[in-house]
Formats: C-alpha cells, sequence, structure tokens
C-alpha cells in the first residue's frame, strides 16, 4: 500500500539514525544480529522436527543437509568467541576461521540439495550419499581442530583461509594499474571469498 511504501523508508532512517547516533555502529550491528539468531533459533527447530516427520516424505540427506546447518551455528558461535577473546574482533575479521565455517554451510546447502536432486531422479538413494554425510562430519572436526591448534600456535586474527590458496602476491596486486586503494587487512582471501560465492554453483547444480 502507499502508506506501507511511506513508512518503510521511515523506519529505514530511523534504524540508520540509531545506528550512527549510538557509537559503535558495528556492535549495535552485531546485537541485532544475535538478537534475531535467538528469535530465529526455536522456529528453525520446530521445522525441523516437522521436516523429520515421515509422511513428509524428506530425502534423508536433504534432511541431514538441513540438520547439519546447526553444526555451521554451532561453529559460528565457537568462532566468534575464540576470536573476539583472543584477537579482540568479529569473527568476520579472522579470516583462517571465517573461511573455516563458512565451509560448513556451503557443505549443508551440497548436502541439501544433492538430496533433493537425487530423490527426483533416483528411486533409491545413491551410495555417494553416505560418503558426503562422513565428509561433512570429518570437515566439522577438522574446522575445530584446526581452530584450536591455529589458536595454540598463535596464528595471526588475519592469516589468510588455506594458507592464502589462490591469492595473488601483494607486490602483484600493488602493480596492477587499476588498483586506486591498499588492501584492508581484514580483506577476504580468494578462498574464503569463492566459498561465500558457492551458493551461485549450487544455485546451478539444482536447477540442472
Amino acid at each position: 500500500t502507499l502508506t506501507g511504501r511511506m513508512m518503510l523508508p521511515h523506519a529505514h532512517d530511523e534504524l540508520a539514525s540509531w545506528l550512527i547516533s549510538s557509537g559503535d555502529t558495528a556492535a549495535n550491528i552485531q546485537s541485532i544480529a544475535g538478537k534475531f539468531f535467538q528469535v530465529s533459533l526455536l522456529p528453525y527447530l520446530v521445522f525441523l522436527y516437522f521436516l523429520t516427520y515421515k509422511g513428509n516424505r524428506t530425502p534423508s540427506t536433504a534432511s541431514f543437509g538441513f540438520q547439519y546447518l546447526l553444526v555451521f551455528v554451532a561453529a559460528g558461535i565457537f568462532g566468534g568467541v575464540l576470536t573476539e577473546s583472543t584477537y579482540g574482533c568479529i569473527l568476520a575479521n579472522a579470516d583462517w576461521i571465517h573461511g573455516g565455517s563458512e565451509a560448513l554451510l556451503t557443505l549443508s546447502n551440497v548436502l541439501i540439495v544433492f538430496g533433493f536432486r537425487n530423490a527426483s531422479i533416483y528411486k533409491a538413494p545413491p551410495a555417494y550419499e553416505n560418503k558426503l554425510r562422513t565428509a561433512a562430519w570429518a570437515a566439522a572436526g577438522l574446522f575445530a581442530a584446526s581452530v584450536i591448534a591455529g589458536s595454540l600456535l598463535s596464528l595471526p586474527a588475519h592469516a589468510p583461509f588455506l594458507l592464502g590458496l589462490g591469492n595473488l602476491p601483494q607486490s602483484t596486486v600493488e602493480s596492477l594499474p587499476w588498483l586506486a586503494h591498499t588492501e584492508p587487512a581484514n580483506a577476504l582471501s580468494l578462498s574464503t571469498w569463492l566459498i561465500h560465492f558457492s551458493s551461485v554453483y549450487e544455485f546451478l547444480i539444482a536447477m540442472d
């Protein structure tokens, strides 16, 4: 409605004013995100309850993928607490932990995509779906072990994920003629960026 369209910009302006006037904008955004997470957890658990109801005939691997999302959430909380206590920064600024936790979200998406895709093609789930589940648990264990080991070895907060695999050397980046500014210390590594972008690939697979 016209009233709704008039109210939305006003609400947006009010929110922006509150974020700016309250001082630490990043902290305020984190606070809002935390509240949204707390509110959304119970509905998601209810969603999982109905999703696993046998009458819905949800493919087992897809159902596991939705449940595995909670592993990503736990990894994000674990990583966030560690980065705050060890480095005094948010998870997004610690690339090597950020990339690892986001990889678990990618695995969750892969499980969901393959679960529904295979159910629409095959009468019985392919054998490799069990391997996907095993790989997902192994990845979660590897993430936890790497975070603990990295903190014990005092890795710097901005150490790149996967040791900067695929990143251009700093000297090469600085020599690029179109570079107009110095890359910030908390810039995403190529590996972390690709993981963030992976949902596009998963969507293409699902639509195939």
